[in-house]
């Protein structure tokens, strides 16, 4: 048996621990971050190209958002800035982590709407929590966690429908029927 046959359920484990996490805290963190890196990693691969090119670029932003958010966490563990040109730059950079996350959550769940993988409006959630954790901060960061958590359930549950790679295109002419 291979580890690699559930990996959807152990992302979408990761993405209801992250769900979780984000929506108890109130923001978006480094830990929060990484398991919803882990946990859309594995939407991002269920999905495959049904997801299309604005699920991958959410993705990759998730993925840019995440490297830089955690890359400023480390940063500001080992070192305390002293000067006001290195607060700064720490700030842009957070900022921009910040955007590309928002950003990334948007597409991504646009585009779970759109392939139709999974039942329901969780990707509409997903995406319209970021939109607000990053306008209100804390009750928007509540929607985005349970964005997170309602798709990590149907990861893990597998709860995808029959979806066609390419769905066949119905012509919409009428043919006449001759009498």
């Amino acid at each position: 048996m291979s580890l690699f046959k559930y990996v959807h359920r152990w992302s979408g484990l990761a993405l209801i621990l992250a769900g979780a996490y984000i929506a108890l805290i109130g923001r978006i963190n480094p830990i929060g971050a990484v398991l919803a890196l882990i946990g859309l990693s594995g939407l991002q691969i269920e999905q495959g190209q049904n997801g299309g090119t604005l699920s991958l670029a959410g993705w990759i932003l998730v993925i840019l958002g995440t490297l830089v958010y955690a890359a400023v966490g480390i940063f500001l563990l080992f070192f305390t800035p002293t000067g006001q040109s290195i607060a700064r730059a720490i700030q842009s950079a957070d900022y921009f982590a910040g955007f590309a996350l928002t950003l990334g959550y948007i597409f991504m769940g646009v585009a779970e709407k759109m392939a139709g993988v999974f039942n329901g409006n969780n990707g509409v959630v997903l995406a319209f929590g970021a939109l607000l954790a990053l306008l209100i901060g804390e009750w928007g960061a509540l929607l985005l966690g349970f964005g997170m958590v309602w798709l990590g359930y149907s990861l893990f549950t597998d709860k995808r429908i029959a979806v066609q790679a390419n769905p066949p295109v119905a012509s919409k002419k009428k043919t006449k029927k001759l009498s």
